[in-house]
């Protein structure tokens, strides 16, 4: 089975992957950059140039192919034309379910965010079925959540696509932004984190990279066309998070709350940097109020239907601080050697 994935040379994609590699499926890979999905995969997949704001490139990439994972898209956390999150996330999808459709594919399984289903707020947490939102708190929230309804028109029309929905993912691998999580993890290690959102008790899903990686290839076998699975992990607080953080690395922290007015004002003066000087900003105050509310989910879904499976918060932890500890890793870079035993299966 021929597999073409975008997002390849980006955090979870790079591990989506190594693991289609590992379970012998052919690859290719569709990246702006050829160099850098070079050094990171070798000669053992296919590389095709392009763009995902390209119509014609979704065509090009997708031919003679069985099936796509798509993990491309505009995560970040503000862009100075507003417009970028829809061009990229909403029409670039858009693109390649259309040359999806025309090229007979199999499987298409796009990568969205667990911020499409409304936030858990304090009630129970939060699963696939509850209603689709009507107020966004972010630009890259409203983006994926018109491309949500806008792949569900394209399942009407027979387009064999599924959704999988990561929460916050962390864990070896590349030290992007998209893995905000694990360098989080690191500075705390370093000593220079020692900041906690409000009074520390809103609530979030930490997904270990691992596992989501693996999710999207089982929702490649297993899932059901024109649904969607949450891919998460743990739920817990940020005073759990770091909590259990200072018991497994060992290493106590004095941390300090920032009041929630505190936060918001800092996160303004840094979104007008951004505006006047095109300074990319830490945070916004979207953002800040995105972490302030809860976003506890239920993964039994992905487990029961996909076969789905959680490491252990602290084991995941263990892990992402080993290797950490073993790596020279740094911001930007593409080095991904986390193993995968060949006793894990996928199938």
């Amino acid at each position: 089975m021929k597999v073409m994935v975008t997002g390849a040379t980006g955090f979870i994609g790079s591990h989506v992957v190594e693991l289609l590699l590992h379970h012998q499926f052919a690859v290719r890979v569709f990246c702006r950059s050829v160099p850098l999905a070079r050094r990171m995969f070798g000669e053992r997949v296919e590389i095709v140039s392009g763009d995902m704001q390209d119509e014609n490139g979704a065509a090009q990439a997708v031919r003679d192919c069985d099936a796509v994972i798509h993990l491309a898209g505009y995560a970040k956390n503000w862009a100075k034309d507003p417009a970028l999150f829809d061009r990229v996330n909403v029409a670039g999808t858009r693109y390649l379910l259309e040359a999806a459709l025309e090229a007979g594919l199999k499987k298409v399984v796009i990568t969205s965010t667990n911020l499409t289903i409304p936030a858990s707020g304090g009630g129970p947490p939060a699963d696939e079925n509850r209603p689709p939102l009507e107020r966004f708190s972010n630009d890259y929230q409203a983006s994926k959540c018109r491309m949500e309804k806008m792949i569900a028109s394209y399942v009407a029309q027979g387009c064999p696509a599924v959704m999988v929905n990561p929460t916050r993912v962390f864990g070896p691998g590349i030290l992007s932004e998209a893995n905000s999580v694990t360098q989080m993890i690191r500075q705390y290690l370093a000593g220079t984190w020692r900041l906690i959102l409000g009074d520390g008790n809103a609530r979030g899903n930490y997904g270990f990279v691992a596992d989501v990686a693996r999710g999207h290839l089982l929702a490649l076998t297993e899932g059901k066309v024109g649904e969607r699975y949450l891919l998460g992990g743990s739920n817990l607080s940020f005073n759990e998070f770091f909590a259990i953080l200072a018991e497994v690395s060992g290493r106590q922290r004095r941390m300090f709350h920032v009041p929630d007015r505190v936060a918001l004002g800092i996160a303004g003066a840094a979104k007008f940097f951004a505006l006047r000087f095109g300074l990319h900003p830490l945070i916004t105050p979207e953002w800040v109020e995105t972490f302030l509310q809860d976003w506890e989910i239920n993964n039994d879904k992905a487990v029961r239907d996909l076969g789905y499976s959680i490491t252990p918060f602290p084991l995941a932890l263990k892990k992402t601080i080993n290797w950490l500890n073993q790596s020279e890793a740094k911001e930007g870079s593409y080095e991904n050697d986390y193993p995968y035993p060949e006793s894990r299966t996928v199938l």
